[in-house]
């Protein structure tokens, strides 16, 4: 049954649990995102252990190991992340001490029991609503409502770091879902009996803090090293509530209600966690971002690695992550997803799918030749595209004529500008660089070409003026056409986010070719090109059409037949156990989980799948893909019960009962399903679909995804665009929206422009100032200045003469070649206006820089060196209102505060 409830917030971000760290400044390593899922699966290969779905033990494993090995590749010194918004309904941490597993062949190996379960909500977006604008286009809607389907999933993060691993090292940072901060009476306390002689609740000898009530009479003491958990300010400035004596002998031990203590005089140390060696089960889930701190590697040392012959062996740092999701809830999201992205505008279609089946298109042989004594030469500098459409025909030097288009180049006569000629020294200069002299006087005359046809060509073979020298080859048509598609067939789907494809291209009117890889053939690899339509086996999707998973059920698969399996593979079953073994194997390799896993990577074709083809196959992108989209329904692990295990006896030597024995009890005791089932709305029933964590991250994040906190900004846009600030208030106000304790977004004492940025910015997941002033921006440690406007950018104006400023984001260029802001508390309302023309000429303001985010500044960056995302508009200011269907204001529209 699906859970109904509906706490955890639609989430806004997904991130893989690790960064990676660039060392390209050895002297300043960093840790930077990962945007391409193989990076991960590669570190994964690198495991001993613990592959998706089936163990190094041959057993049945629901999720992913991180450790050592995979910390070559991996930044996993700071701690395992959320991977998405959410809330933490459970938890444990193992306290000063980790279990162990007391065997008896030889030395006793510890793990961690410690992990933290985190409730998300996937929700799908609307569907696109036909939003007519002033050109009759369709502007789609893409925000989900709260009645739009959802999916409620989990993410489990097993094996955490012990308390004790906190106290040894204590700049190690700590979860936030442990509680709010711990404060200690220290050498800052000062107060005794003898200053404070009136407090009859100081000891003698005693030296810590007075504690007080609301009136500010005596009514406790704290002695020093007493541990406090504060509260909110009183009515007494710098005096704050004790919510809790965490540790010391406080007088009273009962303290009354409405005790405070000065906060000044205490010193904050990190959190701890109130409960260690237990399951906690918070009354009310707590909130979780993407990407915070869930807890640090722990350990988990395996039979293996134990000696006989010592008491202790090397420590083995490790933590598992699983991502599930209950069977009927997640076949009903997969459905509705489906159905949602058929309805998806085009622009929402961010995936290439290419399917089972599908060939690739090789480029044809160039069919035209051009003479010596022709040009060839194309318009235009999309570099994007390796061939474009041209002109073959006759170049002529004449002065410069009149009737120049600068969008087509060409002049009256539909001769072609080649370049801008110097007679006097015959020197030639592209358009670009013409355009941009001061002094053009010299160049007076015109390279031209007449055209005589058109024809498509290698763009990477053009000089720079665009021109191909002759003779050459060109192509009559476009060199890719899917008739010509060929050779052997993909035999595994293939997904590819279309921003991170290798290469693109298109056609004329815009079609886009790919070129992409996929596996299949003699050698395993197939390479060529796929067009986004009218290409059998070839779609692009959304992520919620959920290309290339299976959902599959593996029966009735029990632990003791995947042993069987193993005793089998690995020929250790005893002659007379022969039948049984064979049996019960059989029912392993027979079982959907094997057929599904066989069709998947079984490179061999024989032996079955083995560990070594599991994390072979996470080096080949497409087998990795495959592994990685199986959503397989079975019992949890962390699950009874133990008669399933129990089942195994029999197969167990005698020599090797006890450590069996031994082993079961550390299953039993990592079992934590009955101790959070049917709390903060957690299923009862343990057999769900579990999920690759690294396909199910891959497949919902968009690579290089320009500012997401732009979608909310026009989502409030297409809600309040052109309404009155009064009218807004009655229904949303962005200063309580960020934490600000501004009463109201009216009146020129409210000033609400930073808020609505801040509000935008802690909507999409990215971190925000927390303040209503404009100027927080440009002085906040999180947010770095670029050296020019990208999309989304976030500009911050001062006023020259007085306090005054304003702070919007960058949207694009209007038709007179200005930037276009949008933003809110402007001519009190959410709107765009002109950075040029309102704010630095009316308004006079003084442009104190754009700003990002810190953990999109190397994004911004990237944009900036690639030549800028903010293009040719192609409105003026008064159309672009137009097009979000807004009225002009009737307030001055320079008006901000």
């Amino acid at each position: 049954m699906a859970d109904e409830l509906k706490d955890p917030k639609p989430l806004r971000k997904i991130v893989y649990p690790f960064p990676k760290t660039d060392n390209s400044d050895p002297a300043h390593p960093k840790p930077v995102e990962i945007k391409d899922a193989q990076e991960y699966f590669q570190a994964l290969s690198k495991a001993e252990d613990g592959f998706y779905p089936i163990g190094y033990n041959g057993q049945w494993h629901g999720g992913i190991h991180f450790g050592a090995e995979t910390g070559s590749a991996l930044a996993q010194d700071d701690g395992i992340r959320c991977i998405a918004d959410g809330e933490v309904i459970a938890w444990r941490i193992d306290g000063d001490a980790y279990p162990t597993v007391k065997y008896e062949t030889c030395a006793a190996a510890k793990y961690s029991t410690g992990f933290a379960l985190v409730r998300h909500r996937l929700q799908l977006p609307k569907p696109p609503t036909s939003n007519a604008n002033a050109q009759g286009e369709a502007t789609p809607t893409e925000s989900a409502s709260e009645e739009d389907p959802s999916l409620v999933f989990y993410s489990l993060y097993m094996h955490l770091l012990y308390w004790k691993g906190y106290q040894d090292d204590e700049e190690k940072k700590r979860p936030g879902y442990w509680g709010d901060p711990v404060y200690v009476v220290g050498e800052k306390a000062k107060d005794s009996r003898k200053n404070h002689p009136n407090n009859p609740h100081i000891p003698e000898d005693g030296v810590g803090l007075n504690l007080r009530d609301a009136n500010g009479d005596y009514c406790g003491f704290a002695p020093r090293g007493a541990k406090l958990r504060m509260g909110a300010e009183s009515a007494k400035k710098g005096y704050n509530a004790v919510a809790e004596i965490v540790s010391g002998q406080v007088a009273p031990a009962e303290l009354p209600a409405g005790a405070t203590a000065f906060l000044k005089e205490l010193e904050k140390t990190a959190a701890e966690p109130s409960t260690r060696d237990a399951i906690v089960v918070p009354d009310a889930p707590i909130a979780i971002s993407a990407g915070d701190l869930i807890g640090h590697l722990g350990e988990y040392q395996r039979y293996s690695d134990m000696n006989p012959m010592v008491e202790t062996c090397t420590e083995r740092s490790l933590v598992q992550l699983d991502v599930f999701a209950e069977p009927k809830a997640l076949e009903d999201f997969i459905k509705k997803g489906k159905e949602r992205d058929a309805q998806l505008d085009a622009k929402q279609k961010t995936l290439l799918h290419i399917q089972p089946g599908a060939q690739f298109v090789q480029p044809a042989e160039a069919d035209v030749e051009v003479p010596a004594g022709e040009t060839i030469l194309f318009v235009g500098v999309d570099a994007s595209n390796r061939w474009v459409k041209g002109h073959r025909g006759t170049v002529a030097t004449v002065p410069r004529p009149d009737g120049f288009n600068s969008t087509t180049r060409t002049y009256g006569d539909g001769r072609i500008f080649v370049s801008a000629v110097n007679p006097a020294d015959g020197s030639e200069l592209p358009l670009e660089q013409f355009n941009a002299l001061k002094d053009k006087s010299a160049y007076t005359q015109r390279k031209l070409l007449t055209p005589t046809a058109e024809v498509w060509l290698d763009r990477s073979v053009a000089d720079r003026f665009n021109t191909v020298p002759t003779p050459a080859r060109v192509w009559s048509q476009f060199p890719l056409q899917v008739s010509n598609a060929s050779g052997d067939a993909a035999e595994h789907s293939r997904i590819i986010a279309i921003k991170s494809a290798e290469a693109t291209t298109a056609e004329a009117d815009g079609t886009r070719w790919f070129l992409a890889d996929a596996g299949g053939g003699a050698t395993g690899t197939l390479q060529g090109w796929v067009r986004e339509k009218d290409h059998p086996n070839v779609v692009l999707c959304s992520p919620w059409a959920w290309p290339g998973f299976v959902l599959m059920d593996t029966g009735a698969l029990q632990p003791q037949d995947l042993y069987a399996r193993t005793l089998k593979q690995t020929k250790q079953a005893q002659e007379d156990e022969q039948d049984k073994i064979e049996a019960l194997s059989q029912n392993a390799e027979m079982s959907p989980l094997f057929d599904s896993l066989c069709e998947a990577i079984d490179a061999d074709g024989k032996d079955g799948i083995t560990p070594l083809e599991l994390r072979n196959a996470l080096n080949k992108p497409w087998l990795a893909q495959a592994l990685s989209r199986l959503a397989i329904k079975h019992h949890s692990e962390w699950a009874g019960p133990m008669d399933r295990w129990n089942a195994i006896d029999a197969l167990i030597p005698k020599e090797n009962q006890d450590d069996w024995t031994a082993e079961k009890l550390r299953i039993q005791r990592l079992q934590i399903w009955n101790d959070v089932k049917g709390k903060n709305g957690f299923p009862s029933e343990s057999k769900v679909v579990h999920l690759h964590p690294v396909g199910f991250i891959e497949n919902f994040t968009t690579p290089d995804k320009r500012a997401p906190w732009m979608e909310i900004a026009l989502r409030e846009l297409e809600k309040w665009g052109g309404v009155n600030e009064s009218i807004i208030d009655d229904t949303i106000n962005y200063h309580k929206e960020i934490g600000s304790e501004l009463p109201s977004m009216t009146g020129n004492s409210n000033p609400w422009c930073a808020s609505f940025v801040n509000y935008c910015l802690k909507e999409s997941g990215y971190e925000q100032t927390g303040s209503p002033s404009s100027q927080s921006f440009s002085t906040h440690k999180k947010f770095k200045k670029i050296e020019s406007a990208v999309y989304g950018a976030i500009v911050v104006y001062r006023s020259k003469t007085s306090w005054t400023g304003h702070t919007a984001f960058i949207y694009g260029k209007l038709k007179t070649n200005e930037l276009s802001v949008l933003g809110g508390n402007q001519g009190n309302s959410i709107t765009f206006n002109s950075h040029k023309g309102v704010y630095l000429n009316a308004v006079n303001y003084k442009l104190i820089g754009f700003y990002v985010p810190e953990s999109y500044y190397d994004a911004a960056v990237s944009i900036i060196k690639s030549g800028g995302d903010l293009g040719d508009e192609e409105y003026t200011l008064n159309e672009l209102r137009e097009k979000f269907k807004q009225s002009r204001e009737n307030d001055s529209e320079t008006q901000t505060r």
